[in-house]
């Protein structure tokens, strides 16, 4: 990578870290896209995960003083044991079979919105810890089946690295 690959990678990473800010999600995703025009991805995935670190804990700081700090703590106890477990789980998971799981994940949370018993309310705290641990699980899920796709994404698409500038 050239200069010029690197400035446009950097300013990409501050304009989608703006735009999360603003918007809550999506800059993550556009970066990562970006990132595999550039790099392959063995490069781009860990690349994107130093950037989106740098990004959240920036806006932690800066958002410190308005965080609901005593739910984030209970979100936060079971958190790590939820990563290894999903990590456990889902690491030999076929592609086929990960995108069955995230389709009937998408067609649960659409159906239960529906069910009035479902409807949203407002959760005690003692429910966060719990959440925690199924975020973590579903969390290293979808960044699992993410790397999958994005190595066969490329492999298929770019067999060859891109033109130097």
């Amino acid at each position: 990578m050239d200069w010029l690959d690197i400035s446009l990678l950097t300013f990409a990473a501050f304009a989608t870290s703006a735009l999360t800010a603003v918007a809550g999600a999506g800059g993550g995703t556009i970066l990562i896209a970006l990132m595999l025009l550039f790099m392959p991805p063995a490069a781009a995935i860990p690349a994107h995960g130093v950037v989106q670190l740098a990004s959240n804990t920036w806006r932690v700081w800066l958002f410190r003083k308005h965080m609901a700090w005593p739910l984030i703590i209970r979100f936060s106890l079971l958190l790590p044991l939820g990563v290894w477990l999903g990590l456990e789980m889902f690491q030999g998971m076929s592609k086929e079979a990960v995108q069955i799981l995230i389709g009937c994940f998408v067609l649960l949370t659409l159906f239960l919105r529906h069910l009035k018993r479902f409807a949203p309310k407002e959760f005690p705290l003692w429910a966060f810890i719990p959440l925690g641990f199924v975020t973590g699980a579903l969390n290293m899920e979808r960044r699992m089946s993410s790397a999958r796709w994005a190595s066969s994404a490329s492999s298929a698409t770019c067999s060859r690295s891109p033109p130097s500038r």
